[in-house]
C-alpha cells in the first residue's frame, strides 16, 4: 500500500516536472512549412560572399556561397532554433541540401519569441540576398 503511494508519488511529481519543462517552438510549424511554399519556386543571388551566421554573429572561415551565386531558400526548425538553408541551384536537392546560412538559437536568457526570430531572419536575407526576377 505504501508503495503504491509513493509510486503515484512520483509518477505525478514526474508528470509535472515534464510540463513545466515543455515550451513552444521557436516558430511553428504551420508557419515554417507556409514560408517554405512561399518561397518555394523564388531564387536569390549573394550580394556578398556568404558565411554562416549564428544569431548575430558571422564565422568568417566557413565561406558557404561565393558571391553572385543563385540559391533557392529553404528555412527548417526545432523547438529551439531555426535554420535557413541555402542550396545552389545548378545543384540537386537531392544530392545537396544546402548549406547552413543563418542558424538562429533561442537564447535562454532571454524572451525571444517567433516574431524577433522572423524579424531576425528577414534582416539576414535582405542584407545579403537579391531576389532573381
Amino acid at each position: 500500500m505504501i508503495f503504491f503511494k509513493f509510486f503515484r508519488l512520483v509518477v505525478l511529481v514526474w508528470l509535472i516536472i515534464a510540463i513545466a519543462s515543455c515550451n513552444s517552438a521557436l516558430v511553428k510549424k504551420k508557419d515554417v512549412l507556409q514560408w517554405n511554399t512561399d518561397h518555394q519556386e523564388q531564387r536569390y543571388r549573394s550580394k556578398t560572399d556568404l558565411y554562416i551566421q549564428k544569431n548575430q554573429e558571422t564565422d568568417k572561415n566557413r565561406l558557404i556561397h561565393k558571391k553572385g551565386t543563385v540559391v533557392a531558400v529553404r528555412l527548417e526548425s526545432s523547438d529551439d532554433w531555426i535554420r535557413l538553408r541555402l542550396r545552389d541551384i545548378t545543384k540537386s536537392e537531392e544530392q545537396y541540401p544546402g548549406e547552413v546560412g543563418y542558424f538562429f538559437v533561442r537564447d535562454p536568457e532571454i524572451d525571444e519569441n517567433s516574431q524577433q526570430a522572423i524579424e531576425s531572419l528577414q534582416n539576414y536575407m535582405q542584407t545579403n540576398l537579391d531576389r532573381v526576377p
